[in-house]
């Protein structure tokens, strides 16, 4: 092989890593999630011992070149609605802006009805189009401006997100961190 075809297929393969390298940078590679080990019946970390506390998140956000790290919860809930009880998953949205946009833009979270959760909404929830297209109440779907109950507790569908392609988060229910705390009891921290 001569001396310009390997200059080429230097300058070809330096090329592809740039191009990979772009295509990662696209996809969000800056980005990363830490969840338990567990099985994956359930939500992350729900199969497991471990659990991850505020000082795991602590560490993460004094770690070299993390310029943003989030905690969330992740808890099973109880959703009535149209005389159907149904087992499903509760996933929080951070109080902080930054942190709100961050999670929003992590799991992909684009609205295709009604809106996105405010910070100030207490009791209200957004749902993946899972729940509208498909009638998983006693033959009755969801959409917006239904109340449902969680936990004993009214809540309002506000909006309604796109399909992400992950099936945990298509299948959770999403709301403000403050009031499934208070739902749940479980406390700051």
């Amino acid at each position: 092989i001569g001396i310009a075809a390997v200059v080429s297929l230097i300058s070809l393969g330096q090329g592809m890593q740039s191009a990979i390298e772009d295509q990662f940078f696209r996809l969000g590679a800056d980005k990363f999630t830490i969840q338990t080990k567990g099985v994956v019946t359930g939500p992350p970390g729900s199969n497991s011992d471990v659990m991850l506390r505020t000082g795991d998140l602590d560490a993460v956000r004094r770690a070299n070149g993390v310029q943003l790290a989030v905690g969330r919860l992740v808890e099973p809930i109880r959703v009535e609605f149209n005389d159907k009880e149904r087992f499903l998953y509760v996933a929080t949205i951070p109080r902080d802006q930054k942190e709100r946009d961050l999670v929003v833009e992590v799991a992909n979270l684009k609205m295709v009805a009604g809106r996105m959760l405010k910070p100030q909404d207490q009791w209200n929830v957004v749902v993946s189009e899972e729940y509208v297209k498909n009638a998983k109440f006693n033959n009755k779907a969801l959409a917006v401006a239904d109340k449902l109950r969680i936990e004993n507790r009214t809540v309002t569908v506000v909006g309604v997100f796109k399909k992400t392609g992950n099936p945990f988060t298509d299948m959770s229910f999403i709301m403000n961190e403050d009031p499934v705390r208070a739902m749940l009891d479980i406390p700051d921290g």
